[in-house]
């Protein structure tokens, strides 16, 4: 793809929310700042979603949770309810050497046998426990969790990414992510919703972001669950009415051609693959396919790469777009807009 340059750089923020795994960078931030930077634009990149276990897997806040745990145990109201909480004291422990065992997860060229990787995996699975404890229904492992709030529902997820005692990243992007946002003035935010375990902290974190920055900074969501949710829902989620634009299928050409056209003062409408609120839903222009062989290779500057939870660095590639199989249960044809 020959980049076309803008007439002056947009200052960008390209986030990856919370609900992926934590063992290596998504390849869609790395992706799209390639493209970017490649026509001129200031492409910052934030991994709220390696930051978000690297903060919650510390010992401050696994004890922290514990005692919140202890305090929540004498209102338990139910079994099932005494235990887990009971349990999630018992395993706090942990806590004393969860940085010990981050840093050794880390440490390049590191090899573990079976037993030592049997130690690993249930020291951080008790973490994790302790972890999500004292929110009711929060089940978080390495690889996935799962909310009490139920995301088929659009009421549900209306009233979920507002509710503190369901919703952990309310406080979590508050503190962690807001301010490091505001105080670079970006002209333009992206965020990444590629499954939907980053729905409800994607949501979260667009409806936080446009109440502190107001309508001037250009919000634009993007990723595989946000382009299935966009195409298929009866009615479209009054919260994504907050975004500025939403970006649907590849994301390279649309994303350069709206940092383009922030830069020159032109209007983003009619900007293939891009779809604009109108009030009450979204005007999509259809996307268009290109040639993966000819985009920049994905760069990985600024991503936090020594937080992945891997004793070795793993860095993606794409080595096509689509799929050549169409499976009923997979999301990848209906939402990349594209053929193999």
């Amino acid at each position: 793809m020959e980049a076309t340059h803008a007439k002056s750089e947009v200052k960008s923020l390209l986030v990856f929310p919370p609900g992926w795994t934590a063992y290596a960078p998504y390849l869609a931030l790395p992706a799209l700042a390639a493209v970017g930077r490649q026509a001129g634009h200031q492409i910052d990149l934030m991994d709220l979603n390696v930051e978000y276990y690297d903060f919650v897997l510390t010992r401050d806040f696994l004890k922290q949770q514990a005692e919140t745990c202890r305090d929540l145990l004498p209102q338990a109201d139910s079994w099932s309810r005494k235990r887990a909480l009971t349990a999630a004291i018992a395993y706090s422990g942990v806590a004393e050497s969860i940085e010990d065992v981050k840093f050794d997860l880390r440490r390049r060229g590191r090899r573990f046998g079976p037993s030592a990787v049997r130690t690993l995996i249930e020291t951080l699975t008790r973490a994790l426990y302790v972890a999500a404890a004292p929110v009711r229904g929060f089940k978080l492992l390495l690889n996935r969790f799962e909310l009490p709030i139920n995301i088929e529902s659009l009421s549900e997820v209306m009233r979920g990414i507002s509710d503190r005692t369901r919703n952990p990243f309310i406080d979590f992007l508050s503190t962690h992510a807001l301010s490091r946002i505001a105080r670079h003035d970006y002209q333009f935010v992206g965020i990444s919703i590629t499954s939907e375990t980053q729905l409800i902290p994607g949501l979260t974190l667009l409806g936080l972001l446009r109440d502190l920055l107001g309508p001037e900074t250009h919000i634009c969501l993007g990723g595989n669950f946000v382009s299935r949710l966009l195409k298929v829902a009866r009615s479209p989620l009054p919260i994504l009415q907050k975004a500025s634009s939403i970006v649907c299928d590849e994301g390279e050409q649309p994303f350069v051609a709206i940092l383009n056209a922030l830069s020159s003062g032109e209007s983003i409408k009619g900007i293939p693959g891009v779809a604009l609120p109108n009030g009450h839903g979204f005007d999509l222009v259809p996307s268009q396919q290109h040639d993966i062989s000819e985009l920049p290779t994905p760069d990985f500057r600024g991503l936090p790469l020594e937080k992945y939870f891997s004793p070795e660095l793993i860095l993606p590639v794409y080595s096509s777009r689509s799929c050549f199989a169409k499976c009923t249960f997979c999301a990848i044809p209906a939402a990349s807009g594209v053929t193999f």
